[in-house]
């Protein structure tokens, strides 16, 4: 079993701490 000690959203791009960034190659937004 696991326990959840931290959780959160960043952006696959050069500044992945900005909601909604996207890297310069990338046509969409990838979040994870």
């Amino acid at each position: 079993r696991f326990n959840v000690d931290e959780s959160g959203t960043f952006w696959f791009s050069d500044t992945p701490q900005v909601p909604g960034s996207s890297h310069w190659g990338n046509a969409c937004v990838r979040i994870c």
